[in-house]
């Protein structure tokens, strides 16, 4: 339409300036060009996410939101459709994915203009989904729309020993969403630092009130995420809720995952050691799961080691899951630690896992 109304000159002035400013908004090391008329190509490296790309598509149909003048004078508006490939689901060569791409563009074109489709639905979908749950978890907090349930542990008579805190999110205008769709995106996002430290701080508060009501010295546990963990405030924001909590330090069970302890493992056990300076308990969670060495594990300063559910489930039939329990809980106890058991569901596995020593136990048979 330009080309016709304004001459080829302006057109091509206008593509020029689509160039730079499109150039703006793409990262260093990216490649850019134009493959011919009003066309361009971006190929992206080392995405570590479909996200990674969406973000750039959305921010470049922003940046071509605002009007170009011509030299002339004349106002001209445009907008952009996009359609994104990805090396190797959707082709294998440079041709593959710039022909997927290309007919993802037209999709984007139907949809209304002025936004960007991948080459399968499915995965636009997905990934639509994950930067809206980027978009309302930043404001989650500020709008309180976060909740902490408990479940219980229960010691091999039976008796409530504590609980382990578990962080839930429930707008308030739509169901409640699930851990493993939020808890991703705030750990990519950082959003993780605040909602830990205030589900630290809510734990601790709430594990007071049961002391504070003759409830009995019951333990809380808090999953510390490895963004968390690495993050050298960590003791110092522990030390900070527990005294305006005024929570006795041994009440409070810190869990990390393996994956934590797999940066060097001096840092490790330098973050580990400060915590446990403070007075805290320290789980390794999940245990089993991950690659954590033995050698480092006898260096780290914890007492407790939780039996990933994943194990547990198996029991008593799958033979290899009983093994592998077994030497978990013995192993413990040649480190002189304690041992929890996660996901215990039906009585027969709870009979076993108290007939092998396991300290602790936490599941659905005994309390949601």
């Amino acid at each position: 339409v330009i080309n016709d109304s304004l001459g080829h000159p302006v057109g091509d002035e206008l593509l020029v300036s689509i160039s730079r400013r499109l150039q703006h908004r793409i990262r260093t090391g990216d490649t850019f060009a134009r493959l011919g008329g009003d066309e361009f190509v971006v190929v992206m490296e080392a995405l570590r996410e479909p996200t990674d790309a969406a973000s750039l598509a959305a921010s470049l149909a922003e940046q071509l939101a605002e009007p170009f003048t011509t030299a002339e004078g004349a106002i001209l508006y445009v907008s952009v459709s996009i359609g994104i490939s990805l090396f190797p689901d959707n082709g294998q060569d440079a041709a593959s994915l710039i022909r997927n791409a290309d007919a993802a563009m037209y999709h984007a074109k139907e949809g209304g203009r002025g936004t960007y489709r991948f080459y399968t639905t499915s995965l636009t979908d997905a990934v639509n989904l994950r930067l809206e749950l980027d978009t309302r978890l930043r404001g989650a907090l500020e709008r309180e729309e976060f909740i902490l349930q408990y479940q219980a542990k229960y010691d091999p008579n039976g008796r409530i020993t504590g609980a382990e805190a578990l962080v839930r999110w429930q707008p308030s205008d739509r169901a409640m969403v699930p851990p493993n769709q939020f808890i991703p995106v705030a750990e990519d996002t950082g959003l993780i630092i605040p909602l830990g430290e205030w589900v630290l701080r809510e734990a601790c508060r709430e594990a007071r009130r049961w002391l504070d009501e003759g409830l009995g010295r019951l333990t809380v546990a808090v999953n510390v995420s490895n963004v968390q963990f690495r993050s050298r405030h960590l003791v110092d924001r522990v030390r900070e809720i527990l005294g305006e909590t005024r929570l006795p330090p041994e009440l409070l069970e810190i869990e990390i995952t393996e994956s934590a302890i797999m940066e060097p493992v001096q840092d490790a056990v330098l973050h580990l050691d400060g915590l446990r300076s403070l007075g805290v308990q320290l789980a390794l969670d999940d245990f089993g799961t991950g690659y954590s060495s033995l050698a480092a594990l006898k260096r780290l300063p914890l007492q407790v080691l939780k039996v990933d559910q994943s194990f547990v489930r198996g029991l008593p039939e799958d033979k290899s899951d009983e093994q592998i329990v077994r030497t978990i809980v013995t192993m413990a106890q040649n480190l002189g630690l304690t041992t929890t058991a996660e996901g215990v569901e039906t009585p027969a596995q709870l009979s076993l896992l108290r007939s092998i020593g396991c300290n602790a136990f936490q599941g659905y048979l005994m309390a949601r």
